[in-house]
């Protein structure tokens, strides 16, 4: 029985020696320094005190140029920018960690290429629109007529007041002017050899 009992003394003793296997080893280089306050407190430095300039370097993320981080998170990609596309502008630019927003241009104004900083207003236009605009293009003006020039059967010139002559009505025997033969409602300009 004294055996018996020996035998038991030392699995239980080897027990406690074992409880710990299989738990992972503690890591020196990430323990905690244990530091007395003048109260007695332990305070652990490098666990949500001030962070070491290893763990600063694992947050910032480097993106490209025309890109953002979009979830903080070193081991993922950066994201391309938001395209603001022509007939909207560029409402805030964004920065490392935000995107940009567009904005689309009010009534009256358009942007004719993408991240555009701002809307232009529509020209104003003295003798009246040709071509109405739109988000992306602005309006076409009716050209300033200085003099007329000629009037046919049915067909009209103009001198511009830029020298220019443009010409409109019927085309039939090309009297536009423009090398076709083709009839035009609004003023074409005069092809000169």
């Amino acid at each position: 029985m004294q055996l018996h009992r020996s035998a038991f003394s030392a699995l239980f003793a080897l027990s406690f020696f074992f409880a710990g296997c299989g738990e992972e080893e503690p890591d020196p280089s990430k323990e905690a320094d244990l530091d007395e306050t003048s109260e007695g407190e332990e305070t652990e430095e490098g666990l949500g005190g001030e962070e070491t300039e290893e763990e600063t370097d694992k947050e910032a993320t480097e993106c490209a140029a025309g890109s953002w981080d979009d979830d903080s998170d070193p081991t993922t990609a950066c994201v391309t920018r938001t395209a603001c596309v022509a007939g909207e502008y560029v409402k805030v630019e964004g920065d490392a960690k935000t995107d940009r927003s567009c904005a689309a241009c009010e009534e009256g104004s358009f942007s004719p290429e993408e991240n555009a900083a701002t809307c232009t207003v529509f020209s104003t236009c003295a003798n009246g629109v040709l071509a109405e605009g739109s988000e992306v293009a602005d309006v076409v003006c009716k050209p300033e007529i200085e003099q007329l020039v000629t009037a046919g059967d049915r067909h009209s010139c103009a001198l511009l007041d830029t020298g220019a002559v443009h010409c409109w009505g019927s085309n039939f025997y090309g009297q536009l002017g423009d090398g076709s033969e083709n009839d035009s409602t609004t003023p074409v300009a005069v092809y000169w050899p």
